[in-house]
């Protein structure tokens, strides 16, 4: 969910998914749009464009989890908005991710090899400054097929969970955004603008 561009690595969602689905029969649905296309053959993923606040919540709430394999990531508000609604998500352990994501309490979290030692390099970058990023993802690119595997591993982990703990889960996600991102924390820690009139 969200701009499908290069730091997302949707290709490798895309890849693990279709290895892990051979014996199941999940749907996975990829919601955005950007500067990268994919062919859209496969039988078992959706690919809805740009949606409304309103259509993406609708999908949410219909999923298990929200998965985003992402390489880079500054507050990852489809996490905020997954988990306010008590979906639990599959995150790249990353920084970003790793602040909000409770691995096997409110999600799941996968490593990306090697990220350690880019990490860094990734954080520095601006949007001004996209010169180096090709060679930063090349980096971690080489171990792609370490990455599908620990991905895979995560997503044979949470489908395999029972729903009572699912539930337990979702209502973990519900309580943890209450408690850190509801309007009354906001504006304490000054990050809620009080002219906002939701």
């Amino acid at each position: 969910m969200g701009r499908l561009s290069r730091e997302k690595n949707v290709e490798l969602l895309i890849n693990s998914f279709n290895e892990f689905n051979k014996n199941n029969n999940y749907t996975l649905t990829i919601i955005g749009d950007g500067e990268l296309q994919f062919d859209k053959k496969y039988d078992n993923i959706d690919f809805t464009g740009r949606l409304s606040s309103n259509e993406i919540k609708k999908y949410l709430l219909e999923c298990d989890y929200l998965i985003l394999p992402s390489y880079t990531e500054g507050l990852p508000f489809a996490i905020i908005e997954a988990m306010n609604l008590g979906i639990p998500c599959i995150f790249s352990n990353i920084n970003g991710a790793k602040e909000i994501i409770s691995n096997n309490n409110t999600g799941f979290l996968f490593d990306l090899c090697n990220y350690h030692k880019v990490s860094n390099c990734i954080l520095q970058k601006t949007k001004t400054d996209l010169s180096g990023w090709d060679t930063l993802f090349q980096k971690v690119d080489r171990f792609k097929n370490s990455h599908k595997k620990n991905l895979i591993s995560c997503l044979r982990k949470a489908y395999s969970i029972p729903i009572e703990d699912w539930n337990s889960m979702s209502v973990k996600c519900l309580e943890y955004i209450n408690t850190r991102f509801n309007r009354e924390v906001l504006i304490t820690k000054n990050l809620f603008n009080l002219q906002h009139n939701p």
